[in-house]
């Protein structure tokens, strides 16, 4: 009968506790077992860091290079533009400026008209039209001011003049506009209310009057005066225009009414001034 071949495999020539031999690990590192079973684990774990040392080395994402890019230009902003990535935008240039109380017990307040059509008021802002006129005209006629436009109520409100493109003498364009406070829920907002021309030459013939009632009064220069009748050779009656709030609480005319004025308009030049150069004013 023969003999009963043990568990475990044959043994080595090396005698007991020893493998016939060595196997090669996967990552190239030779392993061999114990019947202790510690030396296989050891060996195991070293060609694991080995290999892993390797595959890093060889991999091209493996090397982090540190960018010098600041915040904002990692955010696709040149550094100009700072982190919002807008650029600034430099302010609209200044029109006209004045002070007034438009809030009755406030104080006097800057009132300023920028070339953007952005009018304010203290704390109030609002929009107006702002003619292409020469700036030498502008620096003559053009003014910002506070007007009461009824005393009962202390109503007040601000009245731009602007003087308009026209190259000889022109004339000043009002803009007026009441304070209208968190109307919209937005806050203090001036609201444009009347926006008119006075006259067709000049300033300071036919003026924009605030008798204190509500309304605002416009007395006819000459030329507006024959300009309505189409120029008969029989003087002319100069006439005022009353504007009142209507719907909406904008104003317009509501009445006119003749004055003890008269013009003939065979007495009329061309225009109140001459000008030699337009670009540089009267």
């Amino acid at each position: 009968m023969a003999a009963e071949r043990p568990r475990g495999g044959a043994r080595g020539a090396q005698g007991e506790g020893a493998d016939a031999a060595p196997k090669r690990a996967r990552g190239g590192a030779w392993v061999g077992r114990s019947d202790r079973g510690g030396g296989c684990v050891v060996a195991a774990a070293v060609a694991l860091v080995l290999a892993l040392v390797a595959g890093c080395a060889n991999s091209p994402s493996s090397v982090v290079t540190p960018s010098a890019a600041s915040p904002a230009e990692a955010l696709g902003a040149s550094p100009a533009q700072g982190e919002q990535g807008e650029p600034a935008e430099a302010p609209s240039p200044l029109v006209v400026e004045g002070a007034g109380e438009l809030v009755p017990g406030r104080g006097p307040e800057r009132l300023t008209v920028t070339e953007d059509g952005v009018v304010r008021a203290g704390d109030a802002r609002g929009e107006v039209e702002v003619p292409g006129a020469a700036p030498a005209w502008r620096s003559r006629q053009a003014s910002i001011e506070v007007v009461v436009l009824d005393r009962a109520r202390d109503l007040r409100a601000v009245l731009v003049l602007l003087p308009t493109a026209d190259v000889k003498d022109p004339p000043n364009r009002a803009q007026l506009l009441l304070l209208d406070v968190d109307g919209d829920g937005d806050g203090a907002r001036l609201v444009p209310v009347l926006d008119l021309v006075l006259g067709i030459y000049g300033v300071g013939v036919a003026a924009l009057e605030f008798p204190g009632d509500g309304s605002a009064r416009l007395v006819e220069d000459g030329w507006m005066a024959c300009a309505r009748e189409d120029h008969p050779e029989a003087p002319v009656v100069r006439e005022v225009v009353v504007y009142r709030p209507v719907d909406g609480g904008r104003m317009a005319e509501v009445e006119r009414r003749p004055t003890a004025l008269t013009q003939r308009c065979a007495d009329l030049p061309s225009c109140p001034f001459d000008v030699v150069d337009g670009d540089a004013g009267r």
